[in-house]
């Protein structure tokens, strides 16, 4: 298939990238990424349909977090050619809830990323279809406290009725 990047030049991280598979016939409406490989948006159609794909990777820091999303949720605002078949998946580097984090805590980043949710009009799919369940994607082998779900797939409503299943391998 395809593959769309957004890169990097940081040491830390090389950027964000979305896969197309070859058995998807589409077209490209429009791109939009960041200069710091962060972010990457594609406006795609898909079936006749219009879909916006978001491939996120957010920094570490809480303050830098924060600015992050609110500057992902005006890149959507700005850049989305249909809010209503929106996807954005990746690296959040924050957890939704308590039960996402070993621990059970969170950070300001938290409330911020779930106001973006709400203004966006998307949901955890993950979390919709397992509602019940502890999984993380984060697991950090010196201390299983600091275990996390952190990876995360947002989708709008009209995606949502498409996912039947949603699962966390390691």
């Amino acid at each position: 298939g395809d593959i769309f990047s957004s890169f990097s030049n940081s040491t830390h991280s090389r950027g964000v990238s979305i896969l197309l598979s070859k058995d998807i016939k589409y077209n490209i409406i429009s791109h939009h990424s960041d200069d710091n490989g962060r972010l990457l948006l594609l406006n795609l159609e898909i079936d006749k349909q219009e879909f916006t794909i978001v491939n996120v990777y957010a920094p570490n820091e809480i303050q830098d977090r924060i600015s992050f999303f609110r500057y992902m949720k005006s890149v959507v605002d700005t850049h989305a050619v249909n809010k209503n078949r929106l996807i954005i998946a990746g690296d959040f580097n924050c957890v939704l809830s308590e039960n996402d984090r070993m621990t059970k805590k969170i950070d300001k980043s938290t409330d911020i990323l779930e106001h973006t949710i709400v203004q966006l009009n998307v949901m955890d799919i993950w979390r919709f279809l397992n509602p019940n369940t502890t999984e993380f994607t984060y697991i950090d082998p010196s201390c299983n406290m600091r275990n996390s779900r952190i990876d995360l797939l947002l989708c709008a409503n009209a995606v949502k009725s498409r996912c039947t299943k949603s699962i966390i391998t390691q």
